[in-house]
């Protein structure tokens, strides 16, 4: 029995040690990744009845360089049911650094275009932003951005609506296909 409980733990180990081992890549140049985020969570000190979430591409053109497209939408929650409340579809540029095998920094700049629900009102942002993505598997990472935004809230014939400056902190999960 000893010798059985042994040589399990001895496998054990050394599938772990084979799994810490493994070839982890990041993105190179003609890679795609496609995420999932969960915007907003600064403001969950506000409670939890509006959430933002969204699904981003990012195709690299080079080691360094990815571009991104993205769908976020706004979601409210009531007691009883949901309602989209907001739906925004952006792009933008991504600059990547060096980083470390299983890390990777990137800055970069968006613009996105945004409807409410009912199209009542129409809007603008453009931001800055940073963030970083750390692989866990070949392909398979978990990340964190920060963003800093300032969008255009409405154009109406009569007035234009400029919206708050907004810093907001995302996580997200993704896959390199």
């Amino acid at each position: 029995m000893a010798n059985l409980k042994r040589l399990f733990f001895t496998l054990v180990f050394f599938a772990c040690w084979m799994a810490a081992q493994a070839q982890i890549n990041k993105p190179v140049a003609g890679n795609k990744l496609m995420e999932l985020s969960a915007n907003g969570l600064a403001n969950i000190g506000s409670g939890l009845n509006s959430q933002n979430g969204g699904v981003m591409l990012r195709v690299f053109k080079s080691d360094m360089k990815a571009h991104r497209w993205s769908a976020d939408l706004r979601i409210d929650a009531d007691t009883s049911d949901f309602t989209l409340s907001r739906v925004a579809l952006g792009w933008g540029v991504e600059n990547h650094m060096t980083g470390s095998s299983r890390m990777s920094t990137y800055w970069g700049y968006d613009a996105a275009i945004s409807a409410t629900a009912n199209f009542d009102a129409i809007g603008i942002r453009i931001g800055v932003f940073s963030g970083f993505d750390y692989y866990i598997a070949d392909g398979l990472y978990l990340g964190s951005e920060l963003a800093y935004r300032l969008g255009v809230d409405s154009f109406d014939p009569f007035t234009l609506a400029i919206g708050p400056a907004a810093l907001s902190a995302s996580l997200k999960m993704g896959y390199r296909f």
